[in-house]
């Protein structure tokens, strides 16, 4: 809703404000035909295509929370615990967060402002109906004399009719011009206009620029008609039209004027002054000038009926977060030396499933240590979670925030060709001396290749285990190689992968078991049917191993 009470406001300024400079210079059709667009605007609260110089852009935020205190690159843990609320900063409290309140408000506003104009007019209709006298006929509409009216008018939607003043039906020149005036507002619709005028105030109470475009836009409706008489009654009678103006001119309607559906020929104040000028001698039309201001009106209305441009998210590199947890306001990416994150511009919350790109200039490739912090109305931490991810240059991570407030990580690279078992075979050799070579370019911070990282630590016996603990003793070397057989534990040719990774589990030992024990868990809930048949090739105490670590991690969730 922010992006249409700023889009139509900006709308409506650039219109006041061609409407003020080139009052005068640009025809009367023309200036009122500006305000047709800013109705539309008003009426319609989504936007129609897509562009780069759409008023959604500028309403994105990149930061709406920052994260200052640098993460901890501690272990491989990739579920999130939740944490207790931290207490305000500086000792003050933290404001009470109405924006749940404001649809109501504005529904009441709305249903307030209805009543109103219901009112307004119902009352108008009885009052014409008690006391009218039909008079004449003028095109398909009847007139009608009334006492109670300020001025010539037309009044109806369905039913239209002209009713005019006892004094105004007595002269034969004030009568022509003035049903030649509502004729004009009739082929005009301006009967109709006021209506969606009316429509538009009530949707849009609160905004005190569509109360003065609705104010203005009605003395341009007069000045239209008045244009369409004086082409019709010529330039040697603009004199006597002014006359007649002057001589019904009634001051200021009544303050519900505005939400009356009907024309008035007199409104008075400003208006007049404005109308008996246009008469009284018109200026030179400009084409340029016409034409720089529908150049400006494209270009503002391309800004303010258009929508930002949708993210092409599928194949980008970077962090994606997916938000299933209710009631999360804001995200917070942290790295070592830099921090920032992403909320809404109106202050709502993330909707369930959607689905939201962390941008960091830091994000290079190698291994990435970075913490992900929720965050709820009040700016409290509702959950953490830290990662070590291995990224290439076209690495994708998706990361879940699930319903229990856990972080869920899940690495993707690009999709793995589709390749024959010969060729897949290939692919899952074993090697002992590889993987060795590999991990080294893993602690130095090098990318490898995944599947070939998961083919050969499968091959290593637990001594291997020992003597790479004993190599890194000082080095957190386990992070970037677990991160990186995460990477590699989904994809093509499933079974074979499964059978490696239960290698791996049954090879390793403590904490690196526990790590392989999480991998395992995720290949059996991704493709159950790949997991038992590689589960059923193993010897019957080593399937009852993983059966039983596997039980234990769904009792632990």
């Amino acid at each position: 809703m922010l992006e249409w009470i700023v889009s139509s406001s900006l709308l409506i300024a650039v219109v006041m404000a061609i409407r003020y400079i080139c009052l005068g210079r640009i025809s009367p059709a023309m200036q009122y035909a500006l305000w047709g667009l800013v109705l539309i605007r008003l009426l319609l609260p989504f936007t129609v295509g897509e562009s780069a110089i759409s008023i959604e852009n500028a309403l994105r935020t990149g930061g709406g929370y920052a994260v200052s205190e640098p993460a901890a690159p501690t272990g491989f843990a990739y579920d999130a615990q939740p944490s207790e609320e931290l207490p305000p900063t500086g000792g003050t409290a933290v404001a009470e967060d109405i924006t749940p309140l404001l649809p109501y408000l504005w529904l009441t506003g709305t249903a307030a402002l209805t009543l109103w104009f219901a009112a307004v007019n119902f009352s108008m209709y009885l009052r014409l109906r008690r006391d009218r006298v039909l008079f004449d006929t003028a095109g398909r509409l009847p007139v009608y004399i009334a006492e109670n009216i300020d001025s010539p008018c037309i009044f109806g939607i369905l039913r239209p009719a002209v009713y005019v003043t006892p004094v105004v039906a007595e002269d034969e020149r004030t009568y022509f011009h003035a049903i030649s005036h509502e004729l004009a507002h009739y082929r005009h619709f301006d009967h109709i206009w006021a209506l969606l005028r009316c429509a538009v105030l009530a949707m849009h109470w609160y905004n005190p620029l569509v109360w003065w475009a609705a104010i203005v836009s009605r003395r341009d409706a007069e000045l239209f008609a008045d244009d369409a008489v004086l082409r019709r009654i010529g330039d040697e009678n603009r004199a006597d039209y002014g006359r007649t103006l002057l001589s019904i001119a009634s001051g200021s309607l009544h303050r519900s004027s505005i939400l009356r559906c009907g024309t008035g020929m007199s409104i008075g104040g400003k208006s007049m002054k404005e109308r008996i000028v246009m008469i009284a001698g018109q200026r030179k039309r400009a084409f340029v000038l016409a034409m720089a201001v529908l150049l400006t009106v494209l270009i503002t209305a391309g800004c303010a009926f258009t929508g930002a441009p949708k993210e092409r998210l599928d194949m980008d590199r970077g962090v994606f977060v997916t938000i299933n947890a209710e009631d999360v306001y804001g995200l917070g990416m942290n790295m070592e030396n830099s921090g920032g994150g992403v909320s809404h511009a109106d202050g709502s919350s993330f909707k369930p499933g959607e689905r939201i790109k962390l941008d960091n200039d830091d994000m290079g490739a190698g291994m990435q240590r970075f913490e992900l912090t929720a965050y709820d109305q009040n700016e409290q931490i509702i959950t953490r979670g830290k990662f070590n991810v291995m990224f290439t240059e076209d690495t994708r991570c998706e990361i879940e925030l699930n319903e229990n407030l856990k972080f869920e990580l899940k690495v993707i690279d690009p999709p793995v060709p589709e390749q024959g078992e010969a060729e897949a075979a290939e692919e899952f050799r074993d090697d002992k001396a590889t993987a060795f070579d590999l991990i080294s370019k893993l602690v130095d911070g090098e990318p490898v290749d995944g599947t070939l990282l998961l083919c050969c630590v499968s091959a290593l016996d637990p001594s291997d285990w020992a003597a790479l603990e004993q190599r890194y003793a000082d080095t957190d070397w386990w992070s970037p190689v677990w991160s990186t057989l995460n990477s590699a534990s989904i994809g093509t040719d499933q079974r074979l992968r499964d059978e490696h990774m239960m290698r791996i589990f049954l090879s390793s030992d403590g904490a690196y078991s526990e790590g392989v024990a999480e991998l395992i868990a995720r290949q059996a809930d991704a493709d159950p049917a790949a997991f038992s048949a590689a589960l059923s090739g193993l010897e019957s105490p080593q399937r009852e191993q993983i059966e039983k670590t596997l039980s234990i991690t769904a009792e632990a969730e």
